[in-house]
């Protein structure tokens, strides 16, 4: 688990599930930006069954943090943040391979693999933005950016 690339990943995700969380208030922003999210993921070639075994790292990970204060109510409710974020993410993963597949019927090229990274390196930066203005609306919210107390959770 010393990998500064995986830290790195890890360190994202977290950030976009504390994103999440703090812009359930407003979906009509957080749906389409999860449903992008998702989209986006085919370029890195993930499959639905690489959500459920982040879902399991991540329950993991927050047990071990948390120790005795990752009591079933806490496991619940990240349990429930992380399917409703999933779920909206693995429908627009669907998308986008429905209509790659679709593209591919037709006879219409799928992009290049130079394609890809200009589409992922912009895609990266709308993450971003998106995060942020979520994030930004926690912010207004309770001041603080952060869901709940201790260790930001």
């Amino acid at each position: 688990y010393d990998s500064p690339a995986l830290r790195k990943l890890f360190s994202k995700f977290i950030n976009a599930v504390g994103c999440a969380v703090a812009g359930l208030h407003d979906n009509t922003k957080l749906v389409p930006m999860l449903t992008q999210l998702g989209r986006r993921h085919m370029n890195y070639g993930v499959h639905s069954s690489h959500f459920q075994a982040l879902g399991k790292a991540f329950n993991a990970t927050l047990s071990e943090i948390l120790g005795p204060e990752f009591t079933q109510e806490v496991e619940g409710a990240w349990t429930m943040a992380y399917n409703f974020m999933s779920s909206i993410m693995m429908e627009g993963l669907r998308g986008a391979m429905h209509d790659r597949d679709s593209a591919l019927a037709a006879g219409r090229m799928p992009p290049q693999e130079g394609e890809k990274a200009s589409i992922s390196g912009s895609s990266t930066r709308q993450v971003s933005d998106d995060l942020s203005n979520i994030e930004g609306g926690a912010q207004e919210a309770d001041g603080s950016g952060f869901v709940g107390e201790g260790h930001g959770l």
